[in-house]
């Protein structure tokens, strides 16, 4: 998985975000920016929303806004969570879904991946249902109840690493050890066009679907969505209608 990243594709993307940000319009047909972006200060960013998987939901809420209590748990976000704060709006350009194994709850320093390589997801079962969940899951995304993508498949966030992580490998205390080889410049992302517009005072449920619940999972396996994009500052409707 790959795609060009430069100057010019981003600068592209700007100007992109910027025009279908001047033509998003309300539920009710209105410009949702009449007087244009000119308030706004519009700068790349990410936003990170977590949940902790388990053997008993199929569907998972997926925080993206702080200031929210229908979608997930934000209190258990660890620190490394970026939420959507209520006076502005993002714009979304590309998401992957990564999965960690955290040593707690509130670990930040466990690796992310974009696949479940059984080395690190070693309980029984846990590493081919999370690969079952990237090939059978599916992300719903509804915004002010209207939904924005009702089925956004995960297979495509899924990219098995060529060197996966690996203890004395080759032989036996080989003391040659291998780390994921993944480059998440690009790997596990995909692009979103024309791009999803979160208000962060909307009323925003982002939630991550499986056709059942997983068979087996690590004590703290995290699914973590990554959301790329832009942020536009001090833009959300709060504001503009403050």
């Amino acid at each position: 998985m790959g795609y060009l990243i430069n100057a010019m594709t981003i600068s592209q993307q700007m100007a992109s975000a910027a025009s279908v940000m001047a033509n998003t319009r309300n539920s009710d047909g209105t410009l949702m920016f009449p007087s244009g972006l000119k308030n706004a200060v519009l700068v790349q960013s990410t936003l990170r929303g977590e949940a902790q998987l388990n053997t008993t939901s199929a569907s998972y809420s997926i925080p993206i806004l702080q200031n929210s209590s229908n979608q997930g748990n934000v209190s258990t976000q660890s620190a490394a969570g970026k939420l959507l704060s209520l006076q502005d709006g993002f714009l979304i350009t590309e998401i992957a879904v990564l999965v960690s194994k955290r040593a707690n709850a509130t670990d930040t320093a466990a690796a992310s991946y974009s696949y479940a390589p059984a080395s690190v997801f070693s309980t029984n079962g846990s590493a081919a249902a999370l690969t079952g969940m990237y090939q059978n899951g599916w992300l719903k995304l509804q915004v002010n109840q209207q939904v924005i993508t009702p089925y956004w498949d995960m297979f495509r966030h899924y990219n098995a690493s060529r060197t996966q992580p690996a203890t004395n490998a080759d032989y036996t205390s080989s003391s040659i050890n291998y780390i994921s080889s993944e480059d998440f410049t690009t790997d596990g992302f995909y692009p979103v066009v024309p791009g999803w517009y979160v208000d962060g005072a909307g009323n925003v449920e982002f939630t991550l679907n499986l056709p059942s619940a997983l068979a087996a999972v690590e004590t703290y396996g995290f699914v973590n969505v990554i959301m790329r994009g832009f942020l536009l500052q001090n833009s959300s409707s709060f504001k503009r209608n403050g």
